[in-house]
C-alpha cells in the first residue's frame, strides 16, 4: 500500500498551518521541525482509520519527542 502524504490541498495546508504553529510554540526553526512532524504523520497515518484528529495526535507525539530530547 502506497502512502501519499497528503491527500488534498486541504489537508496539506492544514498541517503547514499545525506546523508553522509547532515552530513558533516551541521555538524551533520551520525547516528543522517539518521533517520530523511529516515522518510522524506518515507513521501514524498509515495506521489511522479515522483521520479527523491526526493533526493532532501528531502534534503531541512531536512535541513529546522533542521534550525528550531536551532532557538528554
Amino acid at each position: 500500500m502506497v502512502i501519499t502524504k497528503y491527500e488534498d490541498e486541504m489537508e496539506r495546508k492544514l498541517h503547514l498551518d499545525h506546523i508553522e504553529n509547532l515552530s513558533r510554540d516551541l521555538n524551533v526553526p520551520l525547516e528543522d521541525l517539518r521533517p520530523l512532524y511529516e515522518s510522524v504523520f506518515v507513521n501514524l497515518k498509515a495506521k489511522a482509520t479515522i483521520t479527523l484528529y491526526l493533526p493532532i495526535f501528531v502534534e503531541r507525539k512531536v512535541r513529546a519527542l522533542l521534550q525528550s530530547k531536551s532532557s538528554l
